[in-house]
């Protein structure tokens, strides 16, 4: 047998050129997950898997799964799992084996952590997302003890080009090697069908992990469900938990950004009456390539979309509400249920800063750079309060910096190049 480890070459449907097979993972609860690869055309024979304790003691696996190649799109489903438990699984096809993946399934209450971050396409041919992406991809791969990460939408630019689905995933493949990947549809996403092929989501759903309740909207014109639609079904999906409420959509309730300053007013109408009533503590979204912070009516609104697309710059004079932004940068955001001290928290991490005019990245941060850090409390718990810290973390030694001798001009972005400074760093 051959072992070769993830982002080895697999060649693949006679093509001269040799793909990467990248396994990832989706759908994942407290006992069960689905077992996902990129391209397709890899078909693998069996998945083996074991806990991580199995793993650790043997380095082997001690489950077996045949696949079934019958129907498309190919994925493996596991059942029968222990919940909070980190596994280890190896896909093989004619003796060669992808190796050294994981995934962690949920616990069925209590803690969970994870990542949100979103609008990762790229911008060709001025950068792609071997250029910006991954680097957010490859910091967030470091996290320990993540659950999921979710991406707020529009993954890619053309949803209809494969060598760009091809790019996502080779951008992100240290990061699918180590968590569950949920997606949001954004408007470059657009095509229904192609996600819930890649994720096996519609549009909307749900899902908890630990202690936290996550509901998925689509904001997008493509939606196959009108926002009426969606309100009744958030409505009756955010009745039947107690947990945290987290809402996750593409589009921004509330933004200072320029084009589409103070926010969508039909998301406004339709969801907040619903975000009020029915307790939910915060709302990410993306859409605009920014970090900002808004607090509403006692609810945190994030836009999180700093992952790697071109950047939006927000305007001067804020929108009612915003406490915190960040322009020209990458980066993420990290959650973290407690349930000894009933919280939830969430610490803005800043990986690096874009030049102005967006055609290089000159500085790249020590990892656990905060620049934001918010402290909720339930809302069913006394008073409603919310406690927050802004103060970043100023870079140290772990900063690289790179000059940048372009004189910058607002929105004109050429090819992309990361100093070589910057990549001598990670």
């Amino acid at each position: 047998m051959l072992l070769v480890g993830p982002g080895n070459a697999v060649k693949t449907d006679g093509d001269s050129r040799q793909f990467t097979t990248i396994p990832y993972v989706t759908s994942t609860s407290h006992n069960s997950t689905v077992i996902n690869w990129y391209p397709q055309t890899f078909i693998p024979d069996e998945l083996f898997y074991a806990n991580e304790s199995f793993y650790n003691k043997t380095g082997s696996y001690d489950h077996s799964v045949r696949a079934n190649t019958t129907s498309l799109p190919h994925k493996i489903s596991l059942t029968g799992l222990e919940s909070g438990t980190r596994y280890h699984y190896a896909l093989q096809q004619n003796g060669t084996t992808v190796i050294n993946q994981s995934f962690m399934t949920f616990a069925e209450k209590g803690a969970c952590s994870f990542i949100v971050y979103g609008d990762t396409r790229e911008q060709v041919p001025y950068f792609t997302q071997i250029e910006r992406h991954r680097i957010v991809a490859d910091r967030i791969a470091g996290e320990p003890n993540i659950s999921f990460v979710i991406n707020t939408g529009d993954l890619v630019s053309n949803p209809d080009d494969p060598e760009e689905w091809y790019r996502f995933f080779t951008a992100g493949k240290m990061l699918f090697a180590t968590t569950t990947y949920a997606d949001v549809r954004g408007n470059h996403d657009s095509n229904s069908s192609l996600s819930k092929d890649l994720f096996g989501t519609d549009g909307m759903y749900s899902f908890d992990c630990g202690d936290a309740h996550i509901a998925v909207l689509d904001s997008t014109d493509y939606s196959g469900f009108s926002l009426d639609e969606q309100v009744l079904w958030l409505v009756k999906d955010l009745a039947s938990t107690e947990k945290w409420k987290i809402v996750v959509l593409h589009h921004p309730l509330y933004t200072s950004e320029e084009n589409h300053i103070g926010g969508f007013a039909n998301l406004q109408k339709v969801y907040e009456p619903v975000f009020l009533s029915r307790n939910v503590s915060v709302v990410f979204n993306g859409h605009v390539h920014a970090y900002e912070r808004i607090e509403k009516s006692g609810i945190t609104y994030i836009t999180e979309g700093r992952g790697g697309a071109p950047a939006y710059p927000l305007n001067e004079t804020k929108t009612a509400g915003s406490v915190k932004s960040r322009e020209n940068t990458l980066g993420y955001s990290r959650v973290t249920i407690d349930p000894e001290t009933e919280s939830l928290s969430i610490e803005v991490i800043q990986i690096a800063d874009v030049s102005s005019d967006l055609r290089n990245v000159t500085q790249i941060y020590q990892r656990d750079t905060v620049v934001d850090r918010i402290i909720l409390r339930k809302p069913d718990k006394k008073n409603n309060q919310y406690m927050h810290s802004s103060t970043p973390q100023l870079p140290l030694s772990g900063v690289f910096r790179c000059n940048n001798t372009i004189n910058p001009i607002k929105h004109d972005i050429s090819p992309a190049h990361i100093p070589s400074c910057i990549v001598s760093g990670f």
